[in-house]
């Protein structure tokens, strides 16, 4: 009954999470048409939020042109044409958010593609000319498993639960990752309207990294995972002498380890300088 029990983890492990990838892959496709599928109001959203933008940069050009005057006085204030001319690049930047926005799915599509067409399992084992159908090599995958003792296959199907927990977290943070993106260019118009003067070019700046970084680590993510599916491949025996055992053991922590850092990309992307939205498992 435990060997059953292995051999359907394994099964479901390599096949269902090669599929569930694939799935979010196509449905996603590196666009917003899925997001805005789902929330019928980005439409007008992104029309009221077009409104707001369009208000603070009146607000901003107004208090600009109204601390000029107290120039004499000794308040600071930037310069009346700058502030000028930023505003209408703004202005243009907010009419055009979304095309602007969808330049970086345009320029960093070819390596979506190219991550999306990588080939999460070894070919190798599922090789035509060798006799092997995929269900059958998943078999002898799960024929690894064999003679081993019922603490052995306790341990390992452990192992496997903990690392098929981790993955859900990295399937589930890839999903938090597209929302975040698709909050973003909802509400870019926002993020533009920041760029007209010193008192909140700052902001205008961190929105930038932010949007650069969720492009970033959203195609890092969908590699990780991919990197995961390929290693199922590459397992240890699990029968065989006590130290091909415990290359079974090292390789599940190994793997365990692998998804644990990949959870923390964010951090580390943060530590060089690149924004990096928080999601739930951040």
């Amino acid at each position: 009954m435990f060997d059953w029990l292995i051999k359907k983890m394994v099964e479901l492990v390599i096949g269902g999470a090669s599929y569930f990838i694939s799935l979010l892959t196509t449905t996603f496709n590196f666009d917003l048409n899925y997001f805005s599928e789902q929330f019928t109001l980005v439409a007008d959203s992104y029309k009221l939020f077009q409104t707001m933008a369009l208000g603070f940069v009146m607000l901003f050009l107004i208090w600009q042109s109204l601390k000029t005057f107290g120039l004499p006085l000794g308040i600071e204030g930037d310069d009346p044409l700058k502030v000028f001319l930023k505003s209408i690049l703004a202005v243009f930047c907010i009419y055009n958010a979304q095309r602007i926005f969808n330049i970086g799915f345009e320029i960093l599509r070819p390596i979506f593609d190219q991550i999306s067409g990588m080939s999460a399992l070894d070919n190798s084992i599922w090789d035509a000319e060798k006799g092997y159908t995929a269900a059958n090599g998943v078999l002898e995958v799960a024929k690894m498993f064999t003679g081993l003792g019922l603490l052995e296959i306790l341990i390992y199907a452990t192992l496997l639960i903990v690392m098929m927990f981790n993955l859900l977290k990295m399937l589930i943070e890839l999903t938090e990752r597209y929302i975040l993106m698709g909050i973003l260019a909802v509400t870019s118009p926002l993020g533009f309207s920041t760029m007209t003067n010193k008192g909140t070019v700052n902001i205008f700046s961190a929105w930038v990294r932010m949007v650069i970084g969720q492009f970033v680590i959203y195609l890092l993510n969908f590699w990780i995972i991919k990197l995961f599916l390929n290693s199922m491949t590459s397992m240890p025996a699990f029968a065989g002498s006590s130290l091909e055992k415990g290359g079974v053991v090292v390789w599940f922590v190994f793997m365990w380890a692998f998804l644990r850092v990949a959870q923390k990309l964010d951090q580390f992307l943060g530590k060089l300088g690149i924004e990096v939205g928080n999601v739930g498992g951040s």
